[in-house]
């Protein structure tokens, strides 16, 4: 997959990018992905467009990163995001505080649920179904 990139002459658009990231994510390749994704955060820095990165590109890596029990590199990757002005969404917020709650840091996950709020962002089914189930794992339900 990460050979079958467009060529070098041709300009990808962000979606192209963000699929790929999420195909090697979802194959379990995240190092690939990685590489893949700073690539595209070097030519940003080299005066590139900064529509080459997207918070779906984040939310690829964020979630490969929470699956790999990397809590901390995906907390990073969800700060950098930020940093480069690049709004989370309820599904980057969901991948994020699923984490969290999988690494049992509960400070975190209150903290992420209250920017939710903070932001007026309209929270889902999904977020309410993995608030439940976490505090219901840890007991506080």
């Amino acid at each position: 997959l990460h050979k079958a990139k467009p060529d070098a002459g041709r300009k990808p658009k962000v979606y192209t990018g963000s699929s790929f990231i999420d195909g090697l994510c979802k194959d379990g390749r995240t190092s690939d992905a990685i590489e893949l994704f700073l690539e595209k955060t070097r030519a940003v820095q080299n005066g590139g467009e900064m529509s080459q990165v997207n918070h779906v590109m984040y939310t690829s890596l964020i979630q490969a990163q929470c699956k790999d029990g990397q809590i901390f590199k995906a907390s990073r990757f969800f700060s950098d995001m930020q940093y480069y002005n690049l709004k989370p969404d309820v599904i980057t917020y969901a991948v994020i505080i699923q984490g969290h709650f999988r690494a049992k840091h509960m400070i975190d996950v209150m903290m992420l649920h209250e920017d939710m709020l903070k932001m007026g962002m309209m929270q889902n089914a999904i977020i309410y179904q993995i608030l439940a189930r976490g505090y219901r794992e840890i007991g506080d339900l």
